[in-house]
């Protein structure tokens, strides 16, 4: 298409990144272009309309000067143009139609595909992908934000970008025939235009690059804090993460500052070169007429044509801004869509028709793509015979994780290979490979939604029986059954609704119902407790038969059955064997399984006015152009036009400051503005309790949307909107003023004819919030877009009546002697020329509405007050505290399912600087207690009291920032290992952080790293293995210092040598801190002053743990025979 090379050419430079305009519309199918074909007709229709206008103004100037001594002569000539005008306002209703309704409907259907091949495209890329390019903020702008700002370009702005273009040729075209010598100007005009064009659309895009690369940076700030919002209240981040925020959006102050004078300064020029062209052109026309080569009302057609087709240049400069943003996120989104993923589905794969399960991996080595100078694998090798349970054990970052990534084509290895039945796997179908794969992971990951639907995600065509099965043997059947919705029970943003066991359980679950001949179990059961564990680790043996298992576990209680055990160190395979050789021919395996032989006992314990001026050119313009048009007849006509050409230039001169100033000032403001409510609102959304964040509503992709899409409504409504806005009222009184002071017969009849213009404007106010949710929707629906169309139309054909009744009264008024040609014709022309801004004015109004709209649900949470008030009270008395714990007669449910009783009538007593356990099965309400000390959540009844005062009389901040917090699952944030242990305690010295990262046993491991403590942890932390995960976050917690630390399950994805060492770190802090872990594995919790047995919201036993195994009917004492190996 024509218009979209003269983007390209306006837009693309040698060194210029970002996709040619025409890579946009790359989507399109036959329907589109049809539908494109038509619009742009409509566009040229459209654009016609007003050239063709001037040169009957013209035509109508002509019957004047022809017959200036005979009025009747005059009118009978007038009257011939009229008909003319009512037909080229009938000809823009089906125009409008077909330009907004056709661009609109085309550019949702390309949208719609290219949402779909951005999803295609990221979800077959490798994990290696996520790792280093792909962060969850890229993808997020990329799904949201730039699919808009694409599908805003390629629609009605490109068929508004065609109509200003088709106004520009055809009064080039017009003003050619009317008098050719004045049209030669345009050789001199348009040149300077485009070459102001081009420089400032190079300049925007770089800008509009650069912004769009500050949005991402800031999209991610806000995802990541969102969905580690609890690590974020444990370690008072709050304020950390508001800074970081902070100096994102200051980094996107400084670019839209230069944005915005960039603006000003292209548009400002734009204005002197239009109006310094008006006053060249108007004065050449004069020396024209006087030499009797061309007649007043031919010049005046040629100098409105052209002129107003340059001025329609400059109405074009706000879509090539657009454009330019749509190119730079075309970037974005193209890079995703045509990135070759290393590993993807190889279309000539092959399938063969069973899987038997033998594995066979030869010398293979191993470095993640991010850190290539980090080998983990150095030639691993070992062979699996089909239906054997093989078992990894080793350190944690030895590889073992790394071997099941490579089996699974996660990532491929540098060097060897890996066969399956003798098939290389790079042969076979990667779809194919995993389907005959299941994974049951060491952090389990649910999906928002349901119950069912999560188990269901193994397998989509299991009938129910078959998935109640799949529960069953999972363990999971019973307590699934417990909660009121049952199978429907939704599981919250990542399963946060559910216990750490729970979510492992509907994992497995998942994993059986896919039924595969290879199962992988990356520390399955880790979460779960010791009862839960028996269960499990029965039904995994039931479903493990017949079938090839790769087992990695610390707990080695869960792999001593394994047919053959692998012990890895530094990357490749020290010895193999069974338990019982292993135990006498390897010191590594037989100083793990000491460790952890509860008989052996351990000592280990866990723990502006000037914007007027560009407006009023136009009322300004209108008087004199006819003025001029009239003095073309005179005698003195060189004389008199000389003056108003001087004129012409200083208003172009003015317009210049006027619009470098308006909008550098606007631009800045609105900023400002966007700046100072997204700060707002997210400190505002920092501020609600944990249970906000748990609602369907306040996911993390609505609260990520909530902050940063809509909040940029604010910044279009006053840089791009208000001044508009400004500019408008102006113009419309300035007309006013001066039609009914020319004439005031013709300046009321002009106004009469206004509703036309209210109606088109209203009609459009009241349909664009229907319009806008169906876009937003993503519904293809060309019923809307045909229904705006009709509406542009209508409006347009209003508008051009107004001209042709306004026209006709002139001549009636001239047919009667109620006014001179001159002034009839000024009065009509001065509003004619300001028509356009009543149409503007109103055209807002839906832009202005659907901003309140969307901005309605940013000022309710703004306006929110927050349940549980982290400032409050601002001047607690209570500055430290010593650790005295206790919990009177507490009866809790959790806020998203209040039916379900966790703590009922709970009493717990716990002394400063003692090391309690809590221990029990799954759902017992272990987690939960430790969620109310940090007022995760407030309790229904009873009190909460650390050192005798009720938690609710703390200071918040001041509280969770004595208390340590160590999850089950280890969550980073997307920093460096450095940033990451110093969260929550950025004044910490070089020092500090080190001792810190030694007592977590992860020094060494750090430093073996390149780049050390400056290591990027990748988004999520996936650059390092669960155990490096779990000792930087426990780290994290040292370096704190607490007073009372909670231990949520802290070592579980630890070897047994790290858990150790972590245990003696912790043991460190037992003079100074009160210790409360949760823990399954119950060698972490032996030497506890007193461990308290849980079930159902209760104690049901309490004591030492030489007290509690002398009860043999006692559930600790069951647990206790269940995890010996004796």
């Amino acid at each position: 298409m024509h218009s979209a090379e003269i983007i390209d050419e306006a837009g693309t430079s040698e060194k210029d990144a970002n996709p040619p305009f025409h890579k946009l519309l790359r989507q399109a199918d036959k329907v589109d272009w049809i539908l494109m074909g038509l619009g742009t007709l409509g566009s040229i229709v459209h654009g016609l309309a007003q050239p063709v206008g001037y040169y009957l103004l013209g035509k109508a100037l002509d019957a004047f000067g022809k017959n200036i001594n005979n009025p009747d002569q005059m009118v009978k000539a007038l009257f011939k143009v009229v008909p003319y005008v009512w037909y080229m306002a009938f000809a823009t209703f089906p125009a409008g139609i077909l330009e907004i309704g056709c661009w609109m409907y085309a550019s949702e259907r390309q949208v719609g595909r290219l949402r779909l091949a951005f999803l295609k495209a990221f979800l077959s890329q490798e994990i290696g992908a996520f790792d280093t390019d792909l962060t969850s903020g890229k993808i997020i702008s990329g799904m949201s934000s730039h699919m808009s700002i694409i599908q805003d370009a390629i629609g009605e702005k490109l068929g508004h970008f065609i109509s200003c273009l088709a106004t520009f040729f055809s009064g080039v075209f017009i003003a050619f025939i009317a008098c050719w010598e004045v049209s030669l100007l345009a050789l001199f005009v348009v040149p300077m235009i485009l070459v102001i064009g081009a420089t400032y659309t190079k300049k925007m895009n770089t800008i509009s690059a650069t912004r769009m690369s500050c949005l991402s940076e800031a999209t991610a700030i806000v995802e990541q804090t969102i969905s580690h919002i609890k690590t974020v209240f444990a370690f008072v981040g709050e304020n950390s993460a508001i800074r970081s925020f902070s100096e994102s959006l200051q980094k996107q102050l400084r670019i839209s500052r230069t944005e915005a004078f960039v603006k000003g300064l292209g548009t400002g020029m734009f204005q002197v070169v239009t109006f310094c062209s008006w006053a060249l052109i108007v004065w050449v026309g004069a020396v024209v007429v006087t030499a009797g080569r061309s007649l007043g009302g031919d010049v005046i057609a040629a100098v409105m044509s052209i002129l107003f087709g340059a001025i329609s240049l400059t109405y074009a400069a706000p879509d090539m801004q657009l454009f330019n943003q749509a190119r730079a996120a075309g970037m974005e989104v193209f890079q995703v869509i045509e990135r070759k993923p290393v590993i993807h589905t190889n279309p000539g794969g092959k399938e063969v028709a069973a899987i038997k399960g033998s594995i066979c991996i030869n010398d293979v080595h191993f470095a993640y793509p991010s850190r290539k100078g980090t080998p983990i694998l150095r030639g691993f090798s070992l062979s699996i015979p089909a239906g054997k349970v093989v078992a990894f054990v080793g350190s944690s970052g030895c590889g073992k994780s790394t071997i099941m990534s490579l089996i699974t084509r996660f990532y491929d290895p540098i060097e060897g290979y890996i066969l399956i039945d003798n098939y290389n796997i790079k042969d076979l179908d990667l779809k194919f490979l995993r389907r005959n794969i299941g994974v049951v992971s060491q952090e389990p990951s649910l999906f928002s939604g349901n119950i069912k639907e999560n188990i269901q995600a193994g397998n989509w065509e299991a009938d129910e029986h078959q998935l109640q099965k799949a529960a069953q043997m999972a363990n999971a059947h019973s307590f699934i059954c417990e909660f009121p919705n049952q199978y429907l029970t939704e599981v919250g943003q990542r399963g946060v609704q559910l216990s750490g066991g729970q979510k492992q359980r509907i994992a497995i679950a998942r994993a059986i119902l896919k039924n595969p001949p290879i199962l992988l179990l990356d520390e399955a059961t880790s979460a779960l407790d010791t009862e839960s564990e028996k269960l499990v680790q029965a039904a995994l043996e039931t479903a493990m038969q017949g079938r090839t298992v790769i087992l990695i576990a610390h707990r080695l209680s869960t792999i001593v059955n394994a047919d053959t055990i692998a012990v890895v160190e530094n990357g490749v395979v020290t010895e193999t064997g069974p338990h019982h050789h292993l135990l006498t021919s390897n010191n590594f395996y037989r100083s793990l399984f000491e460790m952890q032989n509860l008989n052996q006992h351990s000592d280990a314990r866990l723990e502006d006015p000037m914007e007027d001026l560009a407006r009023i050119s136009k009322p300004v313009f209108g008087y004199f152009i006819i003025t001029i048009g009239v003095a073309y007849y005179k005698d003195d006509a060189e004389r008199r036009v000389g003056k108003y050409s001087i004129l012409f230039a200083s208003i172009g001169f003015l317009s210049f400051f006027a619009h470098t100033l308006q909008h550098y000032f606007y631009g800045l403001v609105g900023e400002q503005a966007m700046m100072n409510l997204r700060q707002a609102l997210y400190s505002a959304i920092l501020r609600n309790e944990l249970s906000w964040f748990e609602k369907p509503q306040n996911s993390v992709g609505s609260v990520t949307a909530q902050v940063i899409n809509e909040t940029a409504t604010v910044k279009t409504i006053i840089s791009d909107r208000m001044s508009v806005i400004v500019q408008c009222i102006s113009s419309i009184l300035i007309a006013t003023v001066v039609s009914i002071r020319v004439n005031w017969r013709m300046g009321l009849v002009a106004w009469a004819v206004m509703p036309c213009h209210f109606i088109g404007g209203l009609i459009q106010a009241k349909s664009a919030k229907g319009f806008s949710r169906a876009v937003m929707l993503l519904i293809q629906n060309w019923t809307q877009s045909i229904k705006y169309g009709i509406i542009q139309g209508v409006s347009l054909c209003l508008w051009n009546i107004a001209h042709a009744v306004a026209l006709w009264y002139t001549t009636i008024l001239v047919k009667r002697g109620q006014a001179s040609f001159e002034n009839g014709i000024r009065s009509y022309q001065i509003f004619s020329l300001t028509v356009p801004s009543i149409t503007e004015l109103w055209t807002l109004i839906p832009t202005v509405f659907s901003a309140i709209s969307i901005l309605t649900p940013a000022f309710h949470t703004l306006d929110r007050q927050t349940e549980i008030e982290p400032d409050e009270p601002k001047q607690s008395a209570h500055k430290s505290i010593k650790g005295d714990i206790e919990f009177s007669n507490v009866r809790f449910t959790y806020p998203s399912r209040p039916d379900m009783t966790i703590l009922d009538n709970f009493n717990l007593t716990i002394e400063a600087g003692s090391k309690v356990a809590l221990v029990g099965p799954s759902g017992a309400g272990k987690s939960s207690i430790l969620a109310l000390l940090l007022r995760f959540y407030d309790v229904n009844q009873g009190e909460v009291l650390i050192d005798g005062k009720n938690v609710k009389s703390y200071n918040l901040k001041i509280l969770r920032a004595q208390i340590g917090l160590v999850q089950q699952e280890p969550l980073l944030f997307s920093f460096s290992i450095r940033e990451n242990i110093c969260y929550g305690n950025e004044g910490a010295s070089e020092a500090e952080i080190i001792q810190a990262a030694m007592e977590a046993n992860i020094h060494e491991v750090i430093s073996n790293l390149p780049r050390g403590y400056d290591t990027p942890v990748g988004e999520k932390g996936c650059q390092l293995s669960g155990g490096q995960k779990q000792r930087i976050a426990i780290a994290r917690v040292l370096l704190k210092k607490p007073a009372v630390m909670l231990l949520d399950e802290a070592t579980s994805a630890l070897d047994a040598e790290s858990e150790r060492a972590v245990i003696n770190a912790l043991e460190s802090l037992k003079l100074r801190a009160t210790n409360i872990t949760v823990a399954h594995r119950l060698s972490t919790v032996i030497n506890s002053d007193t461990i308290f047995v849980m079930d159902k919201g209760k104690v049901v036993e309490m004591g030492t743990h030489a007290n509690l195994i002398t009860a043999s009917e006692g559930i600790y004492s069951k647990l206790y025979r269940h995890q010996s190996f004796s």
